[in-house]
């Protein structure tokens, strides 16, 4: 039988394309869905993955009708980083003592699979140009879309799909927080936000309307602060150096690059001593415990308001304590760490060995909340250091972080963003570095 006959190579990169496409268009949507969700993960299946068994079919066929495959292969060490993670994500798992955790190593590699098919298909110079350009205007309807969302909700007093409603928020009582089409939490979008930031930067010379650029540049600056989150803080100073970076003022920039950072410092201090600290006599001594079951770790999570009343508990538990779990695990197997999904185990045994009052596992989730330690407790020192390699020198790749600015700023930008997010979950992480690796690989060879 002649594949080739059968299917024509012009119409499968044409339907390769509009699928690839249309993957990052759902994929800004979190549907409900009845099927049940991963082992140990908190994103169920959604539209966007059953998208993408037929993105991989047909990738399949124009890797079998291209007489040039030498591309697909044509991996530098960065790109080799997602599969030697994959290794280590196996090596690990032989240490899980509740067995093989077949819907993580599923999980990671569906996800590193995301990664290599747009990157494979993003190669190809007609279709790398086409792709950003699709995922420009996207951006554009669809933060648009979202900031009219919430606008409607304020002035209705009434939450959407795109937009949270806080009742008896601590403080201020009413509070709007847009989260987008990811669900439950403005984390997501504020992450996609961040990485959208780097989008337009690194692809600035290909979008020739300017107002365009300031114009998406400006609704991710407003919808970041919007999220009310950290991440979203730090998105909000990035775009803000980006716009200096577009207006080429070298003053402004050198003028602003110290708040920017200082600022970032300042946050993440202020957060570990407010909104994570706990009880320092509890971090110390581990002898209290909590006010009420029904309290939630991290401060925007309280179900009732807060008192400003620094004897009170309030935030008694915390994401630091969730932190410190971790570390303290990923100590005790620094190489390979506990085995893949192995978090949760390790929070119950935290409770079980004293190190946490028991009554935390009833309504504290077992989730780091921070990639570096979630990797390092479950993957260890050498899994960690395999990932964040993939992940910073998607940014930083071929050039020196000290001696360039965009890839310091961006680089220390995403610092602090991993610190308080477990990025490594998130579908659309994968597809953006695919046609982040892709534009390396192209810019390398010059062939854009």
């Amino acid at each position: 039988m002649n594949f080739r006959k059968i299917f024509k190579e012009n119409i499968i990169n044409k339907s390769i394309l509009i699928l690839i496409v249309g993957y990052f268009l759902i994929e800004l949507f979190y549907f409900s869905n009845p099927l049940g969700s991963f082992n140990n993960f908190s994103n169920k299946i959604q539209a966007a993955d059953y998208l993408f068994v037929l993105i991989a079919f047909v990738f399949f066929i124009k890797f079998f009708l291209n007489k040039n495959k030498r591309d697909y292969f044509n991996l530098d060490i960065y790109e080799l980083m997602p599969a030697l993670f994959l290794l280590c994500c196996i090596l690990t798992s032989l240490f899980f003592k509740g067995g093989l955790p077949i819907g993580q190593l599923l999980k990671y590699f569906y996800l590193v699979s995301i990664f290599y098919v747009v990157r494979n298909i993003a190669i190809e110079p007609n279709n790398f140009k086409k792709i950003i350009s699709y995922m420009f205007n996207i951006l554009i309807i669809y933060l648009f879309i979202l900031f009219l969302s919430y606008m409607y909700a304020v002035i209705t007093k009434s939450p959407n799909f795109f937009v949270m409603y806080y009742d008896n928020f601590p403080y201020i009582n009413e509070l709007y927080r847009l989260k987008g089409g990811y669900s439950p939490t403005s984390k997501l979008l504020a992450f996609h936000l961040f990485l959208s930031s780097i989008f337009i930067l690194i692809f600035k010379d290909y979008f020739l309307n300017d107002n365009k650029k300031l114009f998406l540049l400006l609704l991710i600056f407003i919808l970041s602060f919007l999220t009310l989150s950290r991440a979203g803080f730090v998105v909000c100073l990035l775009s803000i150096y980006i716009f200096l970076r577009f207006i080429k003022s070298k003053y402004l920039i050198y003028c602003f690059i110290p708040i920017m950072l200082l600022s970032m410092i300042s946050l993440e201090i202020f957060s570990l001593v407010f909104l994570e600290t706990n009880n320092i006599n509890y971090l110390c001594e581990q002898t209290f415990q909590p006010n009420e079951i029904n309290q939630r770790f991290g401060w925007f999570g309280q179900e009732s308001q807060c008192n400003l009343n620094l004897d009170l508990n309030i935030y008694q538990d915390g994401y630091l304590i969730l932190k410190l779990v971790g570390i303290n695990a990923g100590f005790d197997s620094l190489l390979f760490g506990n085995g893949l999904g192995s978090y949760p185990q390790i929070w119950t045994n935290a409770a079980t060995n004293n190190l946490i009052p028991a009554s935390f596992l009833q309504y504290v989730y077992p989730l780091a909340q921070s990639t570096p330690v979630t990797l390092f407790a479950e993957n260890g020192i050498i899994g960690l250091l395999i990932f964040m390699t993939f992940i910073f020198g998607s940014v930083a790749r071929h050039t020196n972080v000290f001696r360039n600015l965009d890839t310091f700023i961006l680089s220390f930008s995403l610092f602090f963003v991993i610190l308080n997010l477990d990025i490594q979950n998130f579908r659309f992480l994968y597809f953006y570095l695919g046609i982040f690796y892709a534009y390396h690989y192209l810019n390398k060879r010059e062939l854009i």
